[in-house]
């Protein structure tokens, strides 16, 4: 997927696929607080509230998915890590 994509939503998708690096958060997912966490670290925080707007579009375009059992988010099924990351040189 080459789209471009707005900048909050790609600050949220960089931030969500560093999470995912890390094995175990990728396995169980990752929690809306934990992004928000990441984005504060690199200077660009957002309040959750932006951080779940974000998540939803990603999630409309079809990158991530919610998982409702657990409230976590993740990549959503055949979406690759870093090699076809929107918006990303």
């Amino acid at each position: 997927m080459n789209e471009s994509l707005p900048r909050e939503a790609k600050l949220v998708w960089l931030a969500l696929q560093e999470l995912m690096g890390d094995a175990p958060a990728s396995a169980e997912g990752i929690a809306l607080t934990d992004l928000a966490v990441v984005l504060r670290k690199q200077d660009t925080p957002m309040g959750a509230w932006e951080v779940r707007g974000e998540l939803t579009y990603l999630e409309a375009i079809g990158l991530v998915r919610f998982d409702s059992e657990t409230g976590r988010w993740l990549l959503h099924e055949g979406t690759q890590q870093r090699e076809n990351a929107p918006g990303s040189s």
